[in-house]
């Protein structure tokens, strides 16, 4: 007899209708949090090359569809949104995304509003995330793309001339 593996956590309820989850902070009610995200059911993803951070994907204990951002590249953490059946439906059958997360920038912006920035140890290594920023979000203000990589604009500019490596 095979045992029934136990279901993640649900934290649907207290995520509300957004929320943003830290994933480097695994301790802890935090650790929880985490463990909902992570367990949760990938139903589709997002074009990979365009916009490879973004899924659909639903709790496995409540079925609660979200739209989720994920980042583990600058802030490793992952913006949720709260989405109706309609909305997952048009996802899975029409392949139509709210355009919530669509700006790469503004997506990573999320993370520095709910204070989960990132540190470097050298800095020079946000080059190539500076350079990514004015391809992936050019509508965007330099000031905004320094605050999403947690740099003054300043040092935002100083990356730009250093080489994307």
């Amino acid at each position: 007899m095979t045992e029934a593996r136990a279901l993640p956590p649900c934290c649907c309820a207290e995520f509300g209708e957004e929320a943003v989850v830290d994933m480097s902070k695994a301790s802890g009610d935090l650790a929880r949090r985490f463990e909902a995200v992570a367990g949760m059911q990938i139903l589709a993803r997002a074009d990979p090359k365009t916009r490879w951070w973004i899924t659909l994907r639903r709790c496995r204990s409540c079925e609660t569809p979200w739209l989720v951002g994920q980042d583990e590249v600058v802030h490793d953490f992952w913006a949720l949104k709260r989405l109706g059946a309609p909305a997952a439906a048009a996802i899975l059958n029409e392949r139509w995304w709210p355009a919530d997360f669509d700006s790469y920038g503004r997506f990573l912006l999320r993370a520095f509003d709910a204070c989960i920035v990132a540190r470097f140890g050298n800095s020079d290594e946000l080059a190539y995330y500076a350079h990514r920023l004015e391809d992936l979000s050019p509508d965007m203000h330099r000031s905004d793309k320094a605050r999403a990589l947690g740099v003054d604009l300043a040092e935002y500019l100083r990356l730009l001339t250093l080489p994307p490596s």
